[in-house]
């Protein structure tokens, strides 16, 4: 892969209406941007920790540079 894609997430935190943390990770590569995957959770460090977990995940899965197996 010849360009590298820019992972961030967006985190909402729980307020009245909604009582959950969601984050939102979201990647941009070759000029495109998409929502990868959200995580919801009650607990702020269980939250934290799956949002990491995941924004990992996807960082390992675009830097093995085959993109055919990752799902395009």
């Amino acid at each position: 892969m010849t360009e590298t894609p820019n992972i961030w997430s967006i985190v909402i935190e729980p307020d009245y209406q909604c009582e959950w943390y969601v984050g939102e990770v979201w990647v941009e590569l070759a000029g495109h941007q998409w929502r990868e995957d959200t995580v919801v959770d009650v607990d702020q460090t269980n939250f934290e920790r799956r949002l990491a977990e995941q924004v990992n995940i996807i960082k390992d899965l675009l830097s093995k540079g085959d993109i055919l197996n990752y799902g395009f």
